[in-house]
């Protein structure tokens, strides 16, 4: 009889395990995720944004900074856009420059995989998108970084080469894209480095970062 016993209440406390076991993963996604509360910042997007021309006196913004709107800005809570150009005769070479600001780094780090490699078309390329051997710079402030060039060819037909840089600071994402000719745009290293380094300096004198 005490064995009966025994057996029953062992079944029942397997059962009862078993049980709480199949519920674990029932109670631990009825858990709401504590949703992260946003930095409170004493600047403005407007103070991230680079004076193109206080790098160099041959490049100037032609068209913004203007800010975009929430179906444009990729899902940020707000984001600035302008349009540059640089002069080296003959002929004038640009491209855009913009400044997104998220939620929270979390979502920075998720929209920058999902949704920023659109900085980096591949539609009417004809060589991928390499970082060339003319820039060695590498962010030591971006969360994740990318600086690469590719060769395309456009409605027109002229043969043109297109770099782009993505960096994520936080909850900032700084890109910029730019294009000359194969022929020419070694020539613009200089800029584009330095360009690089004016966006991680100004991000990390905001952020309260080193700049390794």
């Amino acid at each position: 009889m005490k064995s009966r016993f025994l057996s029953f209440w062992g079944v029942a406390l397997a059962l009862l395990v078993v049980g709480n076991c199949a519920l674990l993963p029932l109670i631990s996604r009825s858990i709401p995720k504590p949703t992260p509360t946003p930095k409170v910042r004493d600047f403005s997007l407007s103070d991230l944004f680079i004076e193109l021309s206080a790098i160099s006196s041959q490049c100037w913004v032609y068209k913004g900074p203007i800010p975009l709107s929430y179906e444009e800005n990729m899902g940020a809570e707000e984001a600035l856009f302008a349009w540059f150009r640089c002069y080296y005769p003959p002929d004038p070479d640009g491209g855009m420059y913009a400044i997104y600001r998220f939620r929270d780094s979390q979502s920075a780090a998720r929209r920058y995989r999902r949704d920023f490699l659109g900085w980096f078309p591949r539609a009417h390329c004809i060589t991928p998108y390499v970082t060339p051997d003319w820039m060695e710079y590498q962010s030591p402030v971006a969360d994740q970084f990318r600086f690469a060039c590719a060769d395309a060819k456009g409605y027109t037909g002229v043969l043109t080469t297109e770099c782009a840089a993505i960096g994520q600071y936080e909850e900032y994402i700084s890109a910029f894209s730019f294009v000359s000719s194969p022929e020419r745009v070694a020539d613009y290293a200089g800029f584009l480095e330095q360009m690089l380094r004016a966006i991680d300096e100004r991000m990390a004198h905001y952020l309260g970062k080193d700049v390794k």
